[in-house]
């Protein structure tokens, strides 16, 4: 296992996951696990400094896996997830949809009752299970 102390990828110069230290090509370092996201944004520097990831979302096919280099893009609803269903993760990274929640989506308040309010929370409530 090599262990760098840096922010930067000393072998391409990018940014590294935050931390002083972290572990590059280490197949039992863990997986970076990204609950509720359909880009893959989030986990793009982790890829890129070696480690395997997994993005969980409800618009990924439900026909298979996309992978993209250390990328894995996989559908799945974090409602039905358990943490067994995960691979044994380094970090997890949790984006549930907030518009039921924030002011932002607060003029669908009244068209979507307190049914919209209980489902956003649900999904944030998932999501910290998995988390933990």
């Amino acid at each position: 296992m090599e262990i760098r102390q840096s922010h930067l990828s000393m072998d391409q110069g990018e940014a590294a996951p935050p931390g002083d230290f972290y572990y590059q090509e280490d197949k039992d370092m863990g997986t970076v696990i990204s609950l509720c996201d359909y880009t893959g944004n989030m986990v793009k520097p982790w890829a890129e400094a070696g480690f395997d990831c997994l993005c969980i979302d409800t618009r990924h096919s439900m026909a298979g896996d996309k992978v993209e280099g250390n990328i894995t893009f996989r559908w799945g609803d974090v409602r039905t997830l358990t943490p067994s269903d995960l691979p044994d993760p380094h970090i997890i990274f949790a984006f549930p949809p907030c518009t039921n929640l924030s002011s932002s989506g607060a003029r669908w308040y009244k068209s979507k009752g307190i049914q919209g309010l209980i489902d956003a929370l649900t999904l944030v409530e998932s999501c910290r299970k998995l988390c933990e």
